[in-house]
């Protein structure tokens, strides 16, 4: 099962849409979840007459398998010059109480370049 809905506003060389989806589905792993928001925002034109625009990003997830749980989120924004921010986080709890945390931030200007940084950590149950 999933759903989808869209919706754009305009206010003089402003416009704003958003989407939303998300969904719950049963696939041979077991069970997951998604969600997730898009919001592009047109500034107007520049000398070119190419649109000026920025947007921001936000998602996350839910998987439940026989071999454990594991949640997931991230955010993204774009400005107007092109430079891309995100951040990310997501938890994994095993059947054996194993668990892992991972948060992340990365940053990318227009050409593509850019850093990411990914930080992990866990904790293993010995039985």
């Amino acid at each position: 099962m999933s759903g989808r809905s869209s919706q754009t506003t305009a206010v003089g060389d402003t416009s704003t849409t958003v989407v939303t989806a998300g969904g719950v589905g049963l696939t041979k792993q077991g069970l997951e979840a998604k969600v997730g928001k898009t919001e592009e925002i047109t500034h107007g034109v520049d000398a070119q007459g190419r649109p000026i625009t920025s947007s921001k990003s936000t998602s996350g997830g839910l998987t439940l398998t026989d071999q454990g749980l594991g949640a997931n989120v991230g955010h993204s924004k774009t400005d107007q010059a092109g430079t891309t921010r995100s951040v990310t986080g997501g938890v994994t709890v095993d059947a054996k109480g194993n668990t892992s945390v991972e948060a992340g931030y990365g940053m990318s200007g227009k050409s593509g370049s850019g850093v990411k940084t990914t930080f992990r950590a866990g904790h293993q149950v010995d039985a």
